[in-house]
Formats: C-alpha cells, structure tokens, sequence
C-alpha cells in the first residue's frame, strides 16, 4: 500500500466514525466492506477539485465521508447547488424494525 493509498484508508475511516458510520449529505448508514454497495463509504471534496473556493477554505474540513451513491452524483456539482437537490428528511427504520433505504439510493 503505497502512502496515498494508506492516507486515503486512515482518512475514509476517521471521517466515517466522526460522522457516526453515516452519509454526510444525505444521513444513511454506510457500509465499509462492500465496494459494489452504492452505501460505500467514499472520501468526498466539500468544494469539488478546481473550485477556487478551495484552497481559501483553510481552517475548515475540506472532506467528508459520503455513500458512493451521493458521491457519484454530487461529483462536480457545486456545494450549493448539490444542497438544494438532495432531501434531509429520512425514514431508516421501518415499524417491524427494518432498514428502509432512502429512494434514491435504490435507483
């Protein structure tokens, strides 16, 4: 495991235990053993790679820990623009006391 590699291990689990093993955007648990899984727990850019806002964002996070699924479809989407599309309120458990999946994370 090369250096970058083993950051990007260390970080992806810091981030996903600070945030309680949940997707930052969109508050589902994430999973950390299947990579197929669209509950993947990724390492995600608050400002996405070339925004400008970046590099003056010093004293703050400039990751946090998102499901493939929000990952992937954030991708370069700006922060404000990414927030108005996603939706905060939930239902992870059902009354018999399974897991419910947000919808578009089924899809």
């Amino acid at each position: 495991m090369n250096r970058h590699t083993a950051w990007k291990h260390r970080k992806r689990l810091a981030l996903f235990h600070d945030q309680d093993e949940r997707c930052f955007w969109c508050r589902v648990p994430m999973v950390l053993n299947d990579t197929t899984s669209p509950l993947y727990c990724t390492i995600d850019h608050i400002y996405p790679r070339g925004d400008s806002r970046r590099s003056k964002w010093l004293n703050e996070p400039k990751h946090v820990a998102a499901c493939t699924h929000c990952n992937n479809t954030r991708s370069d989407t700006p922060l404000e623009t990414f927030l108005t599309t996603i939706s905060t309120a939930f239902s992870w458990v059902l009354p018999n006391g399974e897991l419910a999946l947000h919808p578009h994370h089924m899809g």
